[in-house]
């Protein structure tokens, strides 16, 4: 016996804290890119930011945004504008 279902997809969502940003930062070369040490952009994006904050809505993506970039001005100095806008 075969069961079939007509079913159109509605929405669809993606963790992209846990597996596709903090994987691309690694996957895409970055850090080596930028002759950064090896997890600089992975930590700039999680912990040296207010992901935690973002993920649970207490504070916005905006602030989240303006959060990685100091962590990327500390982390990297000078190459902060040139990582960000990759």
């Amino acid at each position: 016996m075969v069961v079939t279902y007509n079913m159109t997809i509605q929405a669809v969502f993606f963790d992209l804290g846990g597996v596709i940003l903090m994987e691309a930062a690694r996957d895409f070369g970055i850090d080596a890119r930028f002759s950064l040490m090896p997890g600089t952009v992975t930590r700039c994006l999680d912990v040296n930011s207010r992901w935690k904050e973002a993920r649970v809505g207490l504070c916005s993506y905006e602030e989240w945004v303006d959060s990685v970039r100091e962590a990327l001005v500390e982390e990297a100095g000078g190459q902060a504008d040139e990582v960000q806008g990759t």
